[in-house]
């Protein structure tokens, strides 16, 4: 059956299986660059399917803290900011 005819999910649950044969493949055989790569794109094809399935939550999320700090510790935080960038841009 060519691909073009079957569903994307089936596809991609198609190529999830393949990735997990792979890096079964591939820790039998002690490959584990080869292993963590499978790994990485198994997640990516799982996240793919997740999405297609709208089972993840796309919205943008902001969290906002807001922190009120007396002039004496701002200064101190300051100071130790600059310094820490100073050590870097020395580098």
């Amino acid at each position: 059956m060519d691909d073009s005819t079957v569903p994307l999910p089936k596809q991609l649950q198609k190529l999830a299986q393949e990735t997990k044969q792979i890096k079964e493949q591939a820790v039998a055989s002690e490959d584990y660059r080869t292993a963590l790569a499978c790994i990485r794109e198994h997640c990516r094809i799982l996240e793919l399917i997740a999405r297609l399935g709208g089972e993840l939550d796309e919205k943008t999320q902001t969290n906002n803290l807001d922190v009120t700090l007396d002039s004496g510790t701002g200064k101190r935080i300051a100071e130790m900011y600059l310094a820490r960038l100073r050590n870097q841009e020395a580098k």
